[in-house]
């Protein structure tokens, strides 16, 4: 990979695959966009890129990316601001998709299955019990054929510290 960008990139899970790139591909151009509502620039420590600070539905650009990883996102399930959880997530995501790339990989998540005792697959209708996991599954319908949407279940580990009582279970556990 030659050039990379990372939509929310300062966060938990974006800043420890900014700087997985960074190492494996020492020669990419990888470029950062995070608004730093729910990041740290702490998480960054150590990175030789470039940091766009500003939400990704503002970011525009005429370079063409290798790759392009979503995974900006509010992420707090306490939130009840419909409008405000929607169009942070849905537009930013719709303003990646218009991106030149080659890839385009983006944060899903396991929340679009809902609470209930039946095995998820993918093939397993959405049921979205918050506002939340509803933007999740717009951005499956929207990624459809476009992009690969990970639905990620319970995710932990370094750089999360700055989340507090948002991070993870096993986080404020530990």
């Amino acid at each position: 990979m030659r050039n990379v960008l990372i939509a929310g990139g300062a966060g938990f899970i974006g800043s420890n695959l900014t700087l997985e790139i960074q190492r494996r591909w020492p020669r990419a151009r990888v470029t950062v966009v995070d608004d730093f509502r729910s990041a740290s620039f702490q998480n960054l420590l150590g990175f030789r890129g470039d940091v766009v600070a500003k939400p990704c539905h503002e970011f525009r650009s005429k370079t063409n990316f290798d790759a392009v990883f979503h995974l900006a996102s509010s992420t707090d399930t306490t939130v009840h601001d419909e409008r405000l959880m929607i169009h942070d997530n849905v537009e930013g995501f719709r303003a990646v998709l218009g991106l030149k790339a080659d890839r385009i990989v983006y944060a899903s998540s396991a929340a679009i299955y809902g609470i209930g005792a039946e095995r998820m697959s993918e093939e397993s209708p959405p049921r979205p019990a918050n506002v939340y996991a509803f933007s999740k599954t717009i951005l499956d319908n929207l990624g459809r054929g476009r992009a690969v949407g990970l639905r990620y279940f319970n995710v932990y580990g370094p750089r999360e510290a700055h989340k507090k009582a948002a991070a993870s279970m096993i986080w404020q556990l530990w």
